[in-house]
């Protein structure tokens, strides 16, 4: 809410109208209702409903409106504020879609499974590589910098070797055993990985200057597929960011997996997807799981204007929740601005393993042919 001064006496702008929601839709049409702000500062002389590159002025007794002649199967973002003679007031949001569902939830279908089948894939590349052949005796190797550490236990050179590719209907049973017994038996798989994997170099990530940006020892990124930021004058390690490329079958890097954000990197964080232009992020753990910080908070709340992050600035223009997950609709602003859309699942913590099923979402209509 903003306030208008107008010679000696002060305006505030209308509140947000409330309860905006959808009633009915077809192929081509949506019908929305809405009820008028609580805080409307005036005279409330109308609304603006926006949806698109299109809008509508609408008369204050107006309290509902059908949006038509819509492409059909598609999904839109449709705004409404109030009008007074201070202007237009505070957005509320809504997502709708003209199939023939609910509209406010996202059906997430496509882009996560898509993440877990690139990342299957690459460990089952992994797996026949190294499965293929006689396991060779490690040495043992202390971790203990990471939490990992605190749970993993010495094992002799007769630890159990991960089998070879699972088949999908047996998989969920095979992830299931491997949690068993305090997760075990991903710890072990873990570990075997860690042993046989190709030694890249992550020369880059070790320098003294860059290893307070890393939160765990021994997760870095490798030198050849790290993400490299654009460089600040006179600032040691300014390009450096703990985040990798991941490549999909066209050998193009597509995605961006990075550690969870710290307070002392979130200004990175956010330099990394201004400059990839990003317009997507999947945030696969909690903010802190189990009393243990995991992720820093590097958005703002809904009710703040915007929050500052070095050069850029962020606001929270919506937040959708739903029983797995929680979108925020994030802008993001520096000379132009953008449009992120953050999906947060609280149910998935960063050493789970597995997805509910109705936790498989389509960020498809929301990526407008980014790579990233």
């Amino acid at each position: 809410m903003k306030s208008i001064t107008s010679g000696k006496v002060q305006v505030s702008t209308p509140g947000a109208p409330v309860s905006l929601t959808e009633t009915s839709l077809d192929r081509k049409s949506i019908t929305l209702e809405w009820e008028k702000p609580e805080d409307v500062n005036g005279i409330l002389l109308g609304y603006q409903l926006a949806w698109g590159s299109n809008t509508r002025n609408l008369t204050a007794n107006e309290t509902s409106a059908v949006i038509s002649n819509l492409k059909p199967k598609t999904t839109f973002n449709i705004s409404l504020q109030a009008i007074t003679t201070a202007g237009l007031g505070d957005v509320t949001w809504i997502e709708v879609s003209t199939e023939r569902r609910n509209p406010t939830i996202i059906v997430l279908s496509v882009f996560i499974p898509l993440v877990i089948l690139v990342t299957l894939a690459i460990i089952l590349l992994y797996r026949q590589r190294l499965f293929s052949r006689k396991p060779q005796k490690t040495t043992k190797q202390s971790i203990s910098e990471t939490e990992l550490s605190e749970k993993e236990e010495e094992w002799d050179d007769q630890r159990a070797v991960p089998p070879g590719p699972i088949k999908k209907k047996d998989l969920q049973q095979y992830i299931l055993s491997l949690e068993a017994d305090s997760q075990a038996g991903l710890e072990k798989e873990f570990a075997y990985l860690r042993d046989n994997s190709p030694k890249y170099s992550t020369n880059t990530a070790t320098e003294y200057y860059n290893k307070p940006k890393n939160r765990y020892a021994n997760i870095l990124p490798y030198d050849h597929a790290r993400v490299s930021l654009s460089k600040v004058p006179e600032i040691e390690g300014s390009d450096y960011i703990n985040a990798s490329y991941i490549k999909e079958y066209h050998s193009k890097n597509t995605f961006v997996a990075c550690q969870g954000p710290m307070h002392n990197t979130v200004e990175d964080h956010w330099r990394m997807i201004w400059e990839l232009k990003v317009t997507i992020i999947v945030m696969l753990t909690n903010l802190i799981e189990k009393g243990r910080d995991k992720c820093y908070k590097y958005w703002p709340e809904i009710w703040e204007t915007y929050a500052s992050y070095g050069d850029i600035q962020i606001r929270n223009h919506n937040e959708v929740e739903q029983p797995l997950y929680t979108i925020r609709y994030l802008e993001m602003k520096k000379v132009g601005n953008g449009v992120i859309y953050n999906y947060t699942s609280p149910s998935i913590a960063d050493r789970n393993s597995c997805l509910a099923p109705t936790m498989e979402v389509s960020c498809t209509p929301h990526q407008d042919g980014s790579n990233n």
